[in-house]
């Protein structure tokens, strides 16, 4: 198989392309074939019937041990991805001389296409698969709702053909359902590993106002908003955002329902182990106040560690100002009274100077 530079002292490609006069206009997805002139290191360079010098990614046309495919001299077949400026020419989206053959075969036995995103149409995409113009929806582009259809524009993907009519004239294309398809076979695999106990990596899909979905590989489980953290989190929003890599520990699993329950506060580690090392009786500490009750106020001293201001702690008519204050979560100093590690409690006097009686 031949291969590498042209001959030293040659004309250059520029050279020969203006030898040729001037290039015939290409359209992006015409089917085109030429002999193969040169090979780069990148590129594979193919002379389109003499009317203009095309350019081939080498990755495109290697063979599935690797090696290169074409040699110098063979004539090959591609579809234009790339009219201004240089010719760019790609393998992958050619379906040969038989494409409407081929696009039915396809639509019935299910085997994926490859085709180039090429623009933005009303109620979806124009998809170029084997040189013909398909319709790819909006709600069949992705697994999740498309926010920018921008971010598609001359991507390569992966399509199932669903529809071919008036004689393949009419093509639709869905990429969601092998998405689909893909995400049922990691599921299947993802199974066996969700049990309780088990210590997963996953993406964030979504957050809500109670939690966050994580996807583990074709199944999602929720984190509930109190397993996000054993510092408070008021809105998961702030704590987390869709596509973030987390690892989490499979808390339950409805064998009924499938539903999961996650946590990455379990793998947090117990906050009240070092509890004593960071708090001493006798010691003034701020903290914010978390929540009002009608015997105290607990204030959060630590990440998953709060502390009970007793109401008989508190001046006369505090309370109800502290309820109202609360939302705001506002620092506040407090005396820590008494550190019961066993019952995991904390006592703390509102009044630094005063303390407790004993």
């Amino acid at each position: 198989m031949a291969e590498g530079p042209p001959e030293e002292g040659g004309p250059s490609f520029a050279e020969l392309l203006a030898q040729q006069g001037a290039p015939q206009a290409f359209e992006i997805g015409q089917v085109v074939s030429g002999q193969v002139i040169q090979i780069g290191h990148d590129d594979v360079f193919v002379d389109v019937n003499g009317k203009g010098e095309g350019q081939i990614a080498r990755s495109e046309l290697l063979d599935e041990n690797g090696a290169l495919s074409v040699a110098v001299g063979d004539t090959v077949e591609a579809t234009v991805v790339q009219a201004q400026g240089e010719l760019r020419l790609s393998r992958k989206l050619l379906a040969g001389a038989h494409a409407r053959e081929m696009l039915s075969a396809a639509a019935e036995s299910g085997i994926p296409v490859q085709g180039k995103v090429a623009g933005v149409i009303k109620g979806g995409f124009e998809v170029t698969v084997a040189g013909l113009r398909a319709f790819c929806p909006l709600s069949q582009m992705d697994l999740h709702r498309v926010e920018d259809q921008s971010a598609y524009l001359n991507q390569v993907y992966d399509f199932r053909v669903t529809e071919l009519s008036d004689d393949g004239r009419r093509i639709v294309v869905s990429r969601r359902k092998l998405l689909e398809a893909e995400a049922r076979e990691r599921a299947e695999e993802t199974r066996a590993k969700v049990v309780p106990g088990a210590v997963l990596p996953g993406q964030v899909a979504s957050v809500t106002a109670f939690g966050a979905f994580v996807d583990l590989g074709g199944l999602s489980g929720l984190v509930h908003v109190s397993e996000l953290s054993h510092q408070r989190v008021d809105r998961p929003a702030d704590f987390l955002q869709t596509g973030q890599a987390v690892t989490v520990k499979v808390l339950k699993v409805d064998p009924q329902s499938g539903k999961i329950a996650l946590s990455m506060k379990e793998l947090e580690g117990d906050p009240w182990a070092t509890v004593q090392d960071q708090l001493k009786p006798r010691q003034i500490v701020e903290g914010r106040i978390a929540r009002v009750a009608d015997f105290g106020v607990f204030v959060e001293l630590l990440p998953g560690i709060d502390g009970l201001v007793h109401v008989s702690e508190l001046p006369h008519g505090a309370l109800g100002k502290m309820r109202e204050a609360a939302k705001a979560r506002p620092a506040i100093s407090v005396l820590v009274l008494e550190i019961d590690g066993k019952k995991r409690r904390i006592s703390l006097g509102a009044r630094a100077e005063r303390g407790r009686r004993r």
